[in-house]
């Protein structure tokens, strides 16, 4: 968290010196969209500085998904540096920015960079995806001289603890009652052990992860 100075300009209309609020880090995240269809929408959020590019490099777990397609959305990052989008066994590489030709400005606000569909390898629907570690050149966003922003937040679909069923990053037991509630309503995200179907073996699954911690 850190303050961002008002330009003098306005400093002046105003009559005296002041602070924006506080903003949070440029943050890189994946969320699964709503509906029947694994999709995952990559997106840029709380942009701490205009943003031109991206470059991701990601992998997802090819036990649970395989990857359909992938589209940019060129409505603001207009330049396709890698397109069509591919998978390559469980890796996808995306790079995209701006397109000036188009009259297309360095992104400030919340932006969807590419949708991703997935099929379930079996009645499973969690599709988990993230960054890999130690690429180079690295996942990153870059301002208008291709320079990167950090620091850059990465939120992504791979939890470190499955047990952590409402993914707030802690082990309670509310997530039981968030996995019950799941596998009563028929819901494909209780097919814990991804075996087709939901039976009672998933409850004890998630059980044993559950009390096995993380």
């Amino acid at each position: 968290m850190r303050g961002t100075l008002i330009p003098l300009a306005l400093i002046g209309l105003a009559g005296f010196a002041a602070a924006s609020p506080c903003s949070a880090d440029s943050t890189l995240e994946f969320v699964r969209r709503p509906g029947p269809l694994i999709q995952i929408s990559v997106r840029l959020s709380d942009l701490a500085t205009p943003t031109a590019g991206v470059q991701a490099f990601l992998e997802f777990d090819a036990t649970q998904v395989s990857f359909q397609s992938g589209t940019y959305n060129t409505s603001q990052f207009g330049l396709p540096v890698i397109s069509p989008i591919t998978a390559s066994g469980s890796r996808i590489t995306l790079a995209s920015g701006i397109n000036p030709l188009l009259g297309q400005l360095p992104i400030t606000g919340n932006t969807e960079i590419a949708v991703l569909t997935f099929t379930s390898t079996g009645t499973g629907c969690t599709a988990r995806v993230r960054v890999r570690p130690n690429t180079v050149p690295p996942t990153r966003i870059t301002d208008s001289n291709a320079q990167p922003i950090v620091p850059l937040v990465i939120r992504d679909l791979w939890p470190l603890c499955i047990a952590d069923f409402d993914g707030d990053g802690l082990l309670a037991v509310v997530d039981i009652f968030a996995f019950l509630n799941a596998w009563f309503a028929g819901d494909c995200r209780a097919d814990f052990d991804n075996l087709g179907g939901l039976a009672v073996q998933d409850v004890f699954a998630f059980l044993n992860a559950w009390f096995g911690g993380c």
